[in-house]
This record gives structure tokens, C-alpha cells and sequence, in this order.
């Protein structure tokens, strides 16, 4: 539906997004490389596949026919029975919590198939320098595709009653620099400005969660 991607918008992207890129680096922090991998939301599989190719046991759930011919998948987070496995280590929500009806419900379920492990979730900000300035003219704003947008109190409260810590919160846009560096010249003034933007402007949130 183009409520929910923009009219000719590509599912077969090439390369990862920020969020992808932070759940790549922290996974790569893990000496376990035979994880169950539940990606919820796998679009054409990029993410999916990385984990695959480096030993993860991967399963996914993609509504959209974009997953066609990728084994492991179902169309129904109600249908994960059917794959055949639960409990898994790690499970990704990546742009899916703001499009779902019942976000509480959705995170309840998620709950109930990871005793012990870890969950990564990005989805929008409502709290935003640019979510606060452009209001309804958010780009986040998607009537009837994006259904919800979080601070960081509710997003809190959506995670931490069903059982999860927040072991970190950060925004997409946001990177860290090392000091020296970007005080360097000649490209301060640059820096700053991006710096500035990114940091107050970033409109999704990356949340990574742990459950013990």
C-alpha cells in the first residue's frame, strides 16, 4: 500500500540503514555466531541474509510479497508456530511498531517467543526537533501507514511491562565523534552543522533490549 511506502519506492536495497549498521556492530560483539534470528518486517531480506550467510538459524515474517523464495518465512507473526521453532536469541523490529494497530499487543507477543535474549526496534520519534517544529508536516506523518509515533516515556512503558530492559537508546541520525577529530580543521564549521542536525533532528528512535 502506498500508505505505507511511497509510490516506487525499491524493497531491493543494497545497503544497510543506520539502524541495520548498529545492530550489525553489536551483534558482531557476540561470540555465539548459531543464534535463532527472528527478523519481524524482513522486506527484501537484506538484513536477513548478512545474518544468515554468518551462521545465525534465521526465521522472519514479511506481510509483503517482497520475501517471496527466502525460506524460513511466514506472513503472520500469528503464524510463527508454524516455523517450527521459538524461543529465539535475538529478534529484530525494524520500522514495524509504528504501522501495527495494537503496538502493546505486538510487543506482548514478541515477549512471549524470547526468554532470554535480545530485541532491536527502530521506529519514529515524536520528540524530535523536527517533529516538534513541522508538526503535522512531520515526513514521518503517514496517515493510515504510520499509525503511532513514541517518546521516549512511552516507548519506555511499552517495553518495560512486557519484561524488557533497555540497555540502550539512541537516535538513527546520531553519531558519535571523537573529540579531536572534530574540532579539526577545515571541516569544523561543517561538522557542527551536521552535528547539530542530526543530533535534534533525528526522527527515530533505536532501541536495543534485553530480556533475562
Amino acid at each position: 500500500s502506498e500508505y505505507v511506502v511511497p509510490k516506487g519506492w525499491n524493497a531491493k536495497k543494497t545497503e544497510f540503514s543506520i539502524p541495520e549498521k548498529y545492530i550489525i556492530k553489536t551483534e558482531s560483539k557476540s561470540s555465539n555466531k548459531n543464534k535463532k534470528y527472528l527478523e519481524i518486517g524482513i522486506g527484501s531480506g537484506l538484513l536477513f541474509n548478512y545474518f544468515k550467510e554468518i551462521g545465525y538459524n534465521c526465521f522472519g515474517v514479511e506481510p509483503g510479497d517482497w520475501a517471496k523464495g527466502i525460506p524460513n518465512i511466514v506472513q503472520d507473526i500469528q503464524d510463527i508456530n508454524e516455523l517450527g521453532e521459538d524461543n529465539f536469541d535475538v529478534i529484530v523490529l525494524a520500522d514495524v511498531l509504528e504501522h501495527v494497530e495494537d503496538p502493546l499487543l505486538f510487543v506482548k507477543r514478541v515477549s512471549g517467543i524470547i526468554n532470554i535474549g535480545t530485541v532491536y526496534a527502530c521506529f519514529p520519534s515524536n520528540q524530535s526537533l523536527r517533529a516538534l517544529l513541522g508538526k503535522e508536516r512531520l515526513r514521518m506523518i503517514r496517515p493510515f501507514g504510520h499509525l503511532h509515533f513514541f517518546s521516549k516515556k512511552s516507548l519506555s512503558i511499552l517495553f518495560k511491562s512486557n519484561g524488557f530492559e533497555i540497555k540502550s537508546l539512541i537516535k538513527t541520525d546520531l553519531l558519535k565523534f571523537r573529540l579531536k577529530n572534530f574540532f579539526r580543521p577545515p571541516y569544523f564549521i561543517g561538522r557542527l552543522i551536521w552535528f547539530f542536525g542530526q543530533h535534534f533532528q533525528g526522527d527515530q528512535w533505536i532501541v536495543h533490549l534485553i530480556k533475562e
